[in-house]
């Protein structure tokens, strides 16, 4: 690696070792979202092992504080997200642990559930609300249909996925 990366990441490796092992756990899970996530959405696909579901939102309010997480608000609430390095970093923390395939499967298991669950609401007085939800997971919705291209076990996964949310794409024109 060039200096600047090798330093770069000397800096990352530093402060993550003065995180608490659930602050660890919590930010090499969160590195599974793609373009920010919810609360909700952490709690579900993040907890297990040492970290309780109820634990996740402290943990991850400390990584805020941390600056390892940068909070923005949004319109149905709070988003969380990483910036592109620190993701990098995480990610790669991620599959160094042997907990890639897990968290991804938590992922896109969670993201199916919440697309079949809110797909319905698109066709409703309540268009303009979800649609901007759906806009906001639209990335994660990829990166959950994209896993589920890799794996051959989860292929029905993606076809949930992508039969729960197409309207939203023949909406949005996205085909």
């Amino acid at each position: 690696m060039p200096a600047r990366h090798q330093t770069l990441t000397a800096t990352f490796d530093w402060n993550y070792d003065l995180l608490t092992e659930p602050e660890r756990m919590l930010l090499r899970r969160l590195a599974v979202f793609a373009g920010g996530w919810t609360v909700q959405a952490a709690e579900a696909i993040c907890a297990g092992d040492v970290l309780a579901p109820q634990d996740v939102t402290d943990r991850l309010l400390s990584l805020v504080d941390k600056s390892w997480v940068v909070v923005t608000p949004a319109p149905a609430g709070h988003r969380y997200h990483y910036l592109d390095t620190v993701r990098q970093y995480a990610q790669q923390r991620l599959t160094a642990a042997g907990e890639d395939e897990a968290t991804r499967n938590k992922h896109l298991d969670y993201f199916v559930q919440w697309a079949e669950a809110s797909a319905p609401y698109l066709f409703t007085p309540e268009q303009a609300e979800w649609l901007t939800q759906f806009d906001a997971e639209h990335d994660n919705i990829r990166a959950a249909v994209e896993w589920s291209q890799t794996r051959p076990d989860a292929a029905d996964h993606g076809l949930r996925l992508a039969a729960a949310c197409w309207k939203y794409w023949r909406i949005r024109g996205y085909f």
